[in-house]
């Protein structure tokens, strides 16, 4: 299969959600404007937007991804087969609100909506609708389609290297890794807002990890032309706000920097085409995002605490890793731009000063991407400079280049350190989670309809503040002039 199917794939996956939350949370005469803008935009792109980096995925390496995105999307607890954290109370709630309720949803007993980013949970809902029943089996589908089209983008970045693509889903920050080593060890936690690994994301958050892999790898494969890689992160902002937001603007100050530099400059036409109409057509959703009905908890990170600085440790050890990477690389460019990698640390350093979201949402969700991209670049960099340390090596992505003398150490230890911690914590934590499951009837999943709406369930599980993040303003421009009526 080629990328430029693939990314059709990609964007069709993202953008039906958006065509369903226009066609119900939208008046008609509004909906249907967008819809047909979005159809015809999407004929526009699948027609206009080639790339020659365009390059085709071996059909048993599609098969080989899709096995390894059915067992993670079971193993996250989708379907309820394995051991789900506390927040598939509230994704459960929300696949049984949208099921049995009208859309758009109502919280009745704050006589206001409910302004959700509902992305992934709207097409298996629409299903449910249609059949009359929740279905677990639709999704673990729909879950296992949107990490395999995230995993097919990973693959071709890491140079077509399953193990080292295995390896990059489980690695997660150095404080994270410590982290799990100290709570199974000494029952003792380190720090908080350590960077978790995408696999670790999963299990909280799979919304927002399906999205994150599907835009950043499409963003870093076409990283040359910012257009290709834009209308695909605002359908995104349905699936998750502060991954989407973030990766926005690292894409703005790419393009300032291609700009300035004189690298890109998109005549009007482009520029209108590529930027502008896509900007255009995300303005629905913008603003029903934006009509909370309060801002969240927002602060600055407190400095004072002891170990509130130990979070910045870890960007200093990326930082670290990537300059001594990129010493050695040899005498051709780095394939994701030195800019890039720059702007990430530089955003995670902020995303981490500045606390919004009762659980401090910005930082842990907002650095997905961000450390997506600085992991997958100390990973290329990685491969590219073993492989001239191996010239007898043919295959760029063999596994005998992970397995270097001890001559190397001095030259590779910081960061094979932090992998070799990462892949210990994630054996233990895999292996507990693979404990408690249905099959050994070690595990009781969470039901569907434990509240009411998706409201009460927030309200049970992390309390009135965080639950009323995601009230809408009944005086919201969204809610007097564009929102659907139901009884």
């Amino acid at each position: 299969m080629s990328t430029r199917i693939l990314r059709l794939i990609s964007i069709s996956y993202l953008l039906i959600s958006v065509l369903i939350f226009l066609a119900n949370w939208f008046k008609a005469e509004y909906s249907l404007i967008f819809i047909a803008g979005h159809i015809v935009f999407f004929a526009f792109y699948s027609k206009s937007m080639i790339s020659p980096d365009e390059t085709y995925i071996p059909i048993k390496s599609l098969f080989l991804m899709g096995a390894i995105a059915f067992i993670w999307s079971l193993l996250t607890g989708t379907g309820g087969f394995f051991m789900q954290t506390s927040d598939y109370e509230i994704h459960n709630s929300k696949f049984y609100d949208l099921f049995i309720h009208q859309w758009p949803l109502l919280v009745p007993e704050k006589e206001t909506f409910s302004c959700y980013y509902y992305g992934y949970y709207l097409v298996p809902s629409m299903m449910f609708k249609l059949t009359g029943s929740i279905s677990p089996s639709v999704i673990i589908i729909y879950t296992s389609l949107g990490l395999w089209i995230g995993l097919s983008w990973l693959y071709l970045l890491l140079y077509r290297n399953i193990l080292v693509l295995i390896i990059f889903i489980l690695c997660g920050g150095i404080c994270f890794s410590l982290e799990l080593i100290s709570l199974g060890l000494f029952r003792s936690s380190l720090s908080a807002n350590s960077i978790l690994s995408l696999f670790t994301q999963s299990i909280y958050a799979p919304n927002q990890t399906i999205a994150v892999l599907i835009t950043t790898g499409i963003f870093l494969y076409y990283i040359r032309d910012n257009r290709i890689s834009f209308y695909v992160i605002t359908l995104s902002f349905l699936w998750g706000v502060f991954p989407a937001a973030v990766l926005s603007l690292l894409l703005g100050v790419k393009f300032l920097a291609d700009f300035f530099t004189k690298k890109d400059r998109p005549d009007l036409r482009s520029f209108i085409l590529g930027y502008i109409l896509p900007g255009i057509l995300f303005l629905p959703v913008f603003i029903f995002l934006t009509s909370s009905n309060q801002i969240p908890i927002h602060e600055f990170h407190d400095f004072g605490k002891p170990n509130s600085w130990t979070p910045y440790s870890e960007i200093i050890i990326m930082g670290l890793i990537l300059f001594w990477l990129i010493r050695m690389q040899p005498s051709h460019k780095n394939q994701i731009p030195v800019i890039v990698l720059v702007a990430s640390l530089v955003m995670l350093g902020i995303l981490l000063s500045f606390r919004l979201g009762n659980f401090n949402d910005l930082f842990n969700r907002g650095n997905m991407p961000l450390f997506s991209i600085i992991l997958i670049s100390i990973f290329q960099m990685l491969i590219v400079n073993l492989k001239c340390d191996f010239p007898s090596n043919n295959h760029i992505g063999s596994k005998r280049m992970l397995l270097f003398p001890v001559g190397y150490w001095r030259k590779y230890g910081l960061v094979t350190i932090w992998v070799s911690i990462c892949c210990l914590a994630a054996i233990y934590q895999l292996k507990n989670m693979s404990n408690s499951n249905t099959f050994l009837q070690t595990y009781t999943p969470i039901p569907y309809n434990t509240s009411v709406n998706s409201y009460q369930a927030m309200i049970r599980l992390n309390g009135i503040k965080d639950a009323n993040q995601y009230l809408g303003n009944p005086n919201s421009f969204y809610y007097m002039h564009l929102a659907k009526k139901n009884n």
